[in-house]
């Protein structure tokens, strides 16, 4: 995932995990934007998919798709 970011350049979305500090802290030349479990469980789908990845997986996705333009 590294390699991803180290090739991305300023006008690039690196959507990184907020909870997980080595990853947050990761360097880019992208626009940073953040995604968090804790944000994620308040929502209705997160609560009914079991495990943490599902749900980390789920937020990074939504956090892209709502950089991309989507609505939610």
């Amino acid at each position: 995932k590294q390699t991803i970011l180290r090739w991305q350049r300023s006008g690039d979305l690196a959507v990184l995990n907020a909870d997980d500090p080595d990853v947050a802290g990761w360097p880019t030349l992208a626009r940073r934007e953040f995604f968090s479990g804790s944000t994620l469980r308040a929502r209705h789908a997160a609560r009914h998919l079991p495990g943490l990845h599902n749900q980390m997986n789920i937020a990074a996705a939504a956090l892209a798709a709502t950089a991309a333009g989507a609505d939610e």
